[in-house]
């Protein structure tokens, strides 16, 4: 068996999948459509995360101070806006994403050398927070970001997707 892993914008990936170029998916996608049976995996939620010794983590941060902060963002396409922007967005509110990046690990090394604050999966975040020297707080009591669920996805027979939706 050999894998290879690369990014992709999410149409781009769900488009491979029904058309058999890929075997496997995985991301975020808000509407795949009706090409795909899905199961349930589990459940996540965010963590807002910034290097140990940032000040906006070392007392109860406020929700001003989450929103003036300069954020990293991860963004398979490049899009400045993600999930806690429709949290925010239903209170009026917006923060201020300053970098995207494609993946996870490259948002941690960057937070954890810099004063840039991000919004990332809690599982994330508790697994290698100590490897960073990161700091966390829970992001929905600033930004109302719902949970979100991991599912498996399939159809065509051969194309599998996980869904984060």
């Amino acid at each position: 068996m050999r894998f290879s892993v690369c990014t992709m914008p999410n149409a781009e990936s769900l488009r491979g999948l029904t058309e058999g170029a890929l075997n496997l998916a995985i991301g975020f996608f808000r509407d795949p459509g009706t090409d795909c049976d899905r199961t349930h995996v589990r459940t996540e939620t965010y963590l807002a995360v910034a290097r140990r010794d940032h000040p906006i983590l070392s007392a109860d941060m406020t929700l001003g101070a989450y929103t003036a902060a300069s954020h990293v963002l991860v963004s398979s396409d490049g899009t400045l806006t993600g999930i806690a922007h429709e949290g925010l967005a239903e209170r009026g509110l917006s923060r201020r994403v300053c970098l995207a990046v494609p993946s996870f690990m490259p948002a941690l090394s960057i937070v954890a050398g810099s004063d840039f604050l991000a919004t990332l999966p809690a599982s994330l975040v508790r697994e290698h927070a100590q490897r960073f020297n990161l700091n966390h707080r829970a992001a929905v009591r600033y930004t109302h970001i719902r949970r979100f669920s991991s599912e498996t996805s399939q159809k065509p027979a051969r194309a599998h997707a996980v869904l984060v939706a």
